[in-house]
C-alpha cells in the first residue's frame, strides 16, 4: 500500500511538472509567433474585395492605426468573411511584425486610450 501511494505521488509530481512545462512552452510560442503590440483604428474607408470562395470573400484594408501612445502605423488587414467590416467601427488589433494583424476585436470609442481618441476624432 505504501509503495502504491509513493508511486502515485511521484507520478502526480512528474505529471504536474510536465503539464506546467508544456503550458509554459505553448504560451511562449503563441506570444512569440502571434503576439505583438496593440494598435487602434477606425474603419473609415471601403475595402478592396478580392477572392471569392464558398460564398465568402477576402476584404483588404490599409488602415492608419495608433498604439496606446498615439504613434502612427499603417496596417494591412485582410479579412475572410461574408460582408465587410462595419463603417465607423473602432478596432483594437494585435499586430505581429512578421505575420501582420493576428487578431482584432471591435471596441467602443470610450474604451480607446486618450492619445488614440485625439488622433481618431
Amino acid at each position: 500500500m505504501k509503495k502504491t501511494l509513493t508511486g502515485l505521488g511521484i507520478f502526480a509530481v512528474i505529471s504536474g511538472i510536465l503539464i506546467f512545462g508544456i503550458n509554459f512552452a505553448m504560451n511562449k510560442y503563441m506570444e512569440e509567433n502571434y503576439g505583438g503590440p496593440s494598435y487602434y483604428t477606425k474603419i473609415d474607408n471601403d475595402p478592396v474585395a478580392s477572392g471569392i470562395a464558398d460564398g465568402t470573400q477576402f476584404y483588404e484594408y490599409d488602415q492608419v492605426s495608433y498604439d496606446e501612445k498615439g504613434v502612427e502605423k499603417t496596417v494591412h488587414l485582410k479579412e475572410y468573411r461574408q460582408k465587410p467590416l462595419r463603417k465607423s467601427a473602432y478596432l483594437k488589433m494585435v499586430v505581429n511584425d512578421e505575420k501582420g494583424v493576428t487578431s482584432w476585436e471591435e471596441v467602443n470609442e470610450k474604451d480607446l486610450p486618450n492619445a488614440v481618441k485625439e488622433k481618431l476624432a
